[in-house]
């Protein structure tokens, strides 16, 4: 069963920090992409090299991509700022799984695995990477209340048993 109601301030706080976190790493990885191509091209001007050409179309089609993704998620965004309309649905956890040794991810010496969940089949959402607490709290055939934003189905807020889980 799920319901749309309106966006409050509360929930613009949160999505906020996601659509600018989103779009500042969309616009970052441009501007390095940029870089890159530009300081090929420069190369590529004083003496062709082939590879380097060809390395430089690459760039330039990464960019276009890039800067493709970037409006589509600022008109989704745009769309949900525009109708304020979130969507609260109960999602049934069918399955739990975690990375196995050779996807766990190496930072600074520490080992961090990946914590995903699965849910029945439904329109929102399909399946959510959490935290290791979220992970172990939550098990199989749990529901959870879940309020994400119509259009780009941001999530809000997700609760189990009206307690607030923080996920990643």
């Amino acid at each position: 069963m799920s319901f749309e109601s309106k966006i409050t301030k509360e929930d613009f706080k949160i999505l906020r920090k996601g659509y600018i976190k989103d779009s500042s790493n969309l616009i970052i990885n441009i501007i390095v992409l940029l870089v890159i191509a530009c300081f090929l091209l420069n190369i590529c001007l004083k003496k062709i090299y082939w590879l380097v050409v060809v390395f430089d179309v690459v760039m330039f089609l990464l960019l276009a991509f890039y800067l493709v993704g970037l409006i589509k998620l600022l008109q989704m965004i745009y769309k949900d700022i525009k109708h304020k309309i979130k969507i609260k649905t109960e999602l049934t956890v069918v399955r739990k799984t975690q990375s196995d040794l050779t996807e766990d991810i190496y930072r600074r010496g520490i080992k961090y695995r990946k914590y995903k969940i699965f849910f029945k089949k439904n329109d929102c959402l399909d399946s959510y990477q959490v935290s290791s607490n979220a992970y172990f709290y939550i098990q199989k055939g749990d529901v959870l209340e879940i309020e994400l934003t119509k259009y780009e189905k941001r999530i809000i807020r997700i609760t189990h048993n009206s307690k607030d889980v923080k996920f990643e």
